[in-house]
């Protein structure tokens, strides 16, 4: 389990690490801003359904939350250096 997962509780895909540790920070910052937007956005989205826009909602939420979580790391390990 990563330091990241410990923080959320719970294990995440593999494929989901995989994204996260291909991104910067940055790239995921936009990415979480328009799955939010998209979430919800009142133009309706191809195979637009309530649980497509809880998903965007939820992947959204799980990008700040890493990021947030980076960001503190990176200030933590940058006060002990």
């Amino acid at each position: 389990m990563t330091n990241f997962e410990q923080h959320i509780g719970y294990e995440l895909p593999q494929a989901i690490l995989d994204h996260i540790d291909a991104h910067s920070t940055e790239e995921l910052m936009r990415q979480a801003e328009k799955l939010k937007f998209d979430s919800i956005c009142p133009v309706l989205m191809e195979n637009d359904s309530p649980e497509l826009r809880k998903e965007l909602k939820e992947a959204s939420e799980l990008l700040f939350k890493y990021i947030d979580f980076q960001l503190v790391t990176d200030e933590i390990w940058n006060s002990e250096n």
